[in-house]
């Protein structure tokens, strides 16, 4: 009979092929690195699959919907200061010079920040994987504790052609419970843990400042890819108006935590989302008020989601992308969010991406 190893051995064998991955990790990440560097200083652009890796589809990201909070809050086309002054004459005329010169020195600071969007978030990304030792590591890998069980049960249903669907607030809005309070207690000591590492963070996205890109930590391969693959997918799948909509062949996702805090992000105003659906989850964070307006194409609000009514940490609202929707301010607190933009390549090159509505510029 082979003599087994002693039980404290294999702990030491484990440890030591945990020590050698990081170790491995860390020097891949390093070569990373000097490959965004090399490609910076030689002014080679990002290919369109690398562009596509850190959620930019569509040529239209560098020019259209750029978002300004002030002198006035929008959303604009900026091709340059010369085509901006041309086409927006009347507004541009309307502000003080102040006002005036204010606008287009932000658009043109956020029309920079997007064109160095993907080598930043290489260099994120690849500093991350080699200096950043999780607190949980445990969260790397999707497993069914971290889900809610009633969500277990729908996506069961859904996959067995028996789906009782979810509360809608309107058609195409979705409330349901998503993942386990462990699962969202786990993360939220993540991210702080993340928050005090001193590494660079990401901006979540054009609206949002604070928060976390998931992605830029290496949640994508383990924990989203999966959940969107085996789980989401089969979901939205049977669901008519989001299948309809691109959600039965839903590939690939931007991931985001977005945090709002008094005196920081507050709120949001009314926007659409560069998904085909889109799933926000309530993570926790002890606040008060932040509710969701859904407008669908109205200028008036025909719904609302209150956070604290929808049943808590662990629940979401999944929805078409394509709904219009605001969030209102926090009064106290901070509200932590996890937003999954979910996105169907297919979709896109039969109807055209979701911001500008061509197939010719997408990437």
């Amino acid at each position: 009979m082979k003599r087994s190893e002693p039980r404290g051995t294999i702990f030491l064998n484990l440890a030591w092929l945990r020590t050698a991955a990081l170790a491995l990790r860390r020097l891949i990440s390093r070569g990373t690195l000097a490959r965004v560097a090399l490609a910076q200083r030689l002014g080679i652009p990002p290919s369109a699959a690398t562009q596509r890796q850190h959620g930019i589809d569509c040529a239209c990201y560098y020019t259209e919907n750029l978002f300004v909070r002030s002198p006035v809050e929008g959303h604009f086309c900026f091709e340059g200061r010369t085509a901006f002054e041309r086409r927006e004459r009347p507004l541009l005329e309307s502000l003080s010079f102040e006002a005036r010169d204010e606008l287009l020195s932000r658009l043109e600071a956020e029309a920079a920040r997007r064109r160095g969007i993907v080598p930043a978030a290489a260099a994120r990304k690849a500093r991350v994987a080699a200096e950043y030792s999780p607190l949980r590591p445990e969260l790397w890998t999707l497993c069914e504790r971290w889900l809610h069980r009633d969500f277990v049960d729908l996506v069961e249903q859904a996959r067995a052609g028996e789906l009782r669907a979810p509360p809608q607030l309107a058609p195409g809005i979705y409330t349901l419970p998503v993942f386990s309070e462990l699962f969202c207690r786990l993360l939220t000591e993540e991210l702080a843990h993340f928050g005090a590492s001193g590494l660079p963070v990401g901006q979540p996205n054009s609206m949002n400042r604070h928060g976390a890109l998931l992605d830029e930590l290496g949640l994508s391969a383990g924990l989203l890819d999966p959940l969107l693959s085996d789980w989401l997918r089969p979901l939205c799948a049977a669901l008519p108006p989001l299948a309809a909509a691109g959600g039965a062949s839903i590939d690939h996702h931007k991931a985001f935590v977005v945090a709002y805090r008094l005196g920081e992000d507050e709120s949001l105003s009314m926007h659409v989302d560069n998904a085909e659906v889109t799933l926000n989850v309530n993570l926790g964070g002890g606040f008060e008020q932040g509710e969701l307006l859904f407008y669908g194409r109205t200028a008036h609000p025909l719904a609302h989601h209150d956070w604290h009514d929808g049943g808590g940490v662990g629940h979401g609202v999944l929805h078409l992308g394509a709904q219009a929707h605001a969030a209102l301010p926090i009064t106290s607190g901070e509200r932590l969010n996890l937003v999954i933009w979910m996105r169907s390549r297919a979709r896109r090159r039969e109807a055209g991406c979701p911001m500008c509505g061509q197939t010719d510029r997408l990437l």
